[in-house]
C-alpha cells in the first residue's frame, strides 16, 4: 500500500511541466530503485529517459552503472549518462568526469574527465569544482597550475 501511494505521488509529479518537478520526480524514482522497487519505477525511469528528458536519462545511466534493478552494465550506463550530460546536466557531467578519469564504462581519458569536470563546475557543482581543483594541482589531464588553485 505505501508503496502504490509513492508511486502515485511520483507519477502526478512527473506530469507537472517544471523542471524542478521533473528532477524531483526522476530523483524519487531512482531513490525507489535503490529500496528495491523495481517495477514499476525502472519502466517509467526508461520510458522518460527514452524520451529525451535528461534528469531521467542520468538517473537510468546511474542504474545501469550500479545495477540498481538491473545488470551492471557500465558502458549502457555511460551511454544514459552521456546523453544527460550533452544536454547540459551538471550531475551527469560530474558523473561522466568520474568515469573518464576512472576508465569505467568508457575508456579512461584526463582530458575528458577534466572537460566534463569543467562543465559541471561552471554551474557550481561542488564536487566537480573539488575533483577539478585536485587535478589542476597534480597536473593530471592539464597543465599543472597551483597558482590559479589557489586563487579559484
Amino acid at each position: 500500500m505505501f508503496t502504490k501511494l509513492i508511486l502515485s505521488g511520483v507519477l502526478a509529479a512527473l506530469s507537472l511541466g517544471s523542471s524542478s518537478a521533473r528532477a524531483d520526480a526522476a530523483n524519487d524514482l531512482y531513490d525507489q530503485l535503490k529500496a528495491g522497487n523495481c517495477q514499476p519505477a525502472l519502466g517509467t525511469l526508461q520510458a522518460r529517459a527514452a524520451a529525451g528528458e535528461a534528469t531521467f536519462q542520468n538517473w537510468l545511466g546511474m542504474a545501469y552503472h550500479y545495477g540498481t534493478c538491473s545488470a551492471k552494465d557500465h558502458a549502457l550506463g555511460a551511454k544514459w549518462v552521456r546523453k544527460a550530460a550533452e544536454q547540459g546536466n551538471a550531475r551527469a557531467q560530474y558523473s561522466l568526469g568520474v568515469m573518464y578519469d576512472k576508465g569505467t564504462g568508457v575508456p579512461k581519458d584526463e582530458r575528458q574527465a577534466v572537460e566534463w569536470y569543467r562543465k559541471a563546475a561552471e554551474q557550481g557543482h561542488a564536487d566537480a569544482q573539488y575533483n577539478l581543483g585536485v587535478l589542476s594541482a597534480k597536473g593530471t589531464g592539464m597543465l599543472k597550475d597551483n597558482k590559479r588553485q589557489a586563487v579559484e
